[in-house]
């Protein structure tokens, strides 16, 4: 059984420079952190190994274990080729079985790197456009093994049909405390206050 079965029996326990590419962006967004993933991929430099039905792998991330699977949920068919070479994990020390999505949407895109594959939809016209995203509420992105600011790429293909799979931890940013939000707002509070006198002023000063 290839890993993407495996994921969907024993509960999610698995185990460049290019002329095109898939790239994932995994960012945080408030309490939960969003796997978005746009682009394309040439599947002339690979090699189609077999179909896949709807659910029969998770949508879903295991940073360590070089396994991601977004897309719509439950998961839609999907096609699995082979041929790449990169990255054997994105992260470390997330969750030991790695982490499903809380839901997803668009085309079921992903990548086993310790199996050498990637998913892609039944039917995919090569280099034709690809959406997908996956969402994990309540997680971080250090809880999920991931680096803020770390890129990945895997490569396959060569010359003109060379591609990648880029997966993207963007960079954390800072959130002010609602302390910090409110001693921003005295100067706009000031300001106002400034405002309404002087038109209060000016109004006395009409009716003398």
């Amino acid at each position: 059984m290839r890993a993407w079965l495996l994921a969907g029996v024993v509960a999610f326990g698995w185990a460049g420079a290019a002329d095109a590419s898939f790239v994932v962006t995994f960012s945080q967004q408030g309490t939960s952190v969003e796997a978005s993933g746009i682009g394309s991929i040439d599947t002339a430099g690979l090699s189609f190994v077999a179909n896949y039905g709807a659910g029969d792998a998770l949508i879903g991330a295991h940073p360590e274990g070089g396994y991601l699977l977004i897309g719509q949920t439950p998961a839609g068919p999907f096609a699995e080729y082979s041929g790449g070479s990169g990255f054997l994990a994105y992260g470390s020390g997330g969750p030991a079985d790695g982490v499903l999505a809380s839901t997803g949407n668009g085309s079921t895109v992903g990548i086993s790197t310790e199996q050498d594959l990637l998913a892609l939809p039944v039917d995919y016209v090569s280099e034709s456009f690809l959406s997908s995203q996956a969402f994990f509420q309540n997680e971080t992105l250090a809880g999920l093994g991931l680096t803020a600011g770390s890129v990945y790429t895997y490569h396959f293909g060569s010359g003109a049909t060379a591609d990648s799979f880029v997966i993207d931890i963007a960079p954390s940013t800072t959130i002010p405390e609602p302390g910090s939000l409110a001693l921003l707002s005295l100067p706009l509070g000031a300001a106002g206050m400034l405002v309404t006198r002087r038109s209060r002023q000016q109004r006395r000063l009409a009716a003398s």
